[in-house]
């Protein structure tokens, strides 16, 4: 099989529809339309829109007063009440290791119906002793969603976890299983579009390590890495782009030749109603020529 021919195959089999893609079906397939995802090439470059950072998390035991935190827990149990001045006050508390952490959010009692028990949380705020327990009052807050039987989510990794956008009908989870899937069975399908001794000279990752690892990457090298592949790429072909436009430009900026002939001097000398002077004269020839 010659180059063109393998490029044609790979090709069509990266438009393979979603429905035929393993562990998605007819049903996921048409939440995935609605993101304008059809094809499995299409779910492939569905990049990240954020990364939920499971590396770098605070532990309980070692909280100072005032400081800026970040941590990991489970959600034990949510109270609404009215607090001091007629507030509404809800107040989370957080299961995180071998302590516990209470979030406070006052004024917006909509956010009761977003906790439940069990659920598995990243809050990030400033953490200040009150009584016997450390609180964060308005942190902001990140869900980690579970697996469908409800198991944490380290089949991940405890890592870097994507976030993608979503629409009604697909969460985050549904969606990094996707995912797998589809660089589990194409892949090894892309073309890659540098040459290896081009990816060698600019120290850039094939396109297919820099794929996964946007997808889900090791640690934040491996992310940079791999940002770095297709924002290079990405630069590459928008100066490719404009190189064209400009040679384009050029070529029809360029007047159509003429054979020179006495009529090119003849017209010439006819917009001219006086004589010419011996410089002007040798203007027009050289016009002529």
């Amino acid at each position: 099989m010659n180059l063109e021919e393998q490029l044609e195959a790979s090709r069509q089999q990266l438009a393979t529809p979603l429905e035929h893609v393993g562990g998605i079906g007819p049903q996921r397939a048409e939440a995935f339309r609605r993101l304008g995802l059809c094809t499995a090439r299409d779910l492939l470059f569905h990049f990240p829109r954020d990364y939920q950072d499971l590396t770098r998390l605070d532990s309980v035991d070692q909280l100072q007063d005032k400081q800026l935190v970040r941590l990991r827990g489970m959600v034990l149990e949510s109270e609404s009440r009215t607090a001091a001045g007629g507030r509404d006050m809800l107040g989370v508390l957080v299961g995180c290791g071998p302590g516990r952490v209470r979030a406070l959010w006052f004024g917006q009692p909509w956010m009761a119906t977003r906790f439940k028990p069990g659920q598995d949380v990243l809050l990030s705020g400033q953490v200040r002793m009150r009584g016997c327990v450390w609180q964060l009052s308005h942190p902001r807050v990140e869900w980690i969603e579970a697996d469908a039987d409800n198991s944490r989510p380290d089949q991940w990794g405890d890592q870097l976890l994507p976030v993608y956008s979503l629409t009604e009908g697909l969460n985050q989870h549904a969606l990094r299983r996707a995912m797998k899937a589809v660089l589990q069975a194409y892949l090894d399908v892309l073309p890659e579009v540098f040459p290896e001794s081009f990816l060698t000279e600019h120290a850039l990752w094939p396109l297919r390590q820099a794929l996964e690892q946007l997808h889900f990457p090791a640690d934040s090298a491996a992310l940079a890495q791999a940002r770095r592949r297709f924002v290079y790429q990405e630069l590459l072909v928008l100066q490719l782009a404009l190189a064209l436009r400009r040679r384009r430009e050029q070529d029809r900026a360029h007047a159509v030749a003429l054979e020179p002939t006495a009529k090119i001097d003849a017209r010439i000398r006819r917009l001219f109603p006086f004589e010419f002077t011996a410089d002007q004269q040798r203007a027009i020839g050289e016009v002529a020529a």
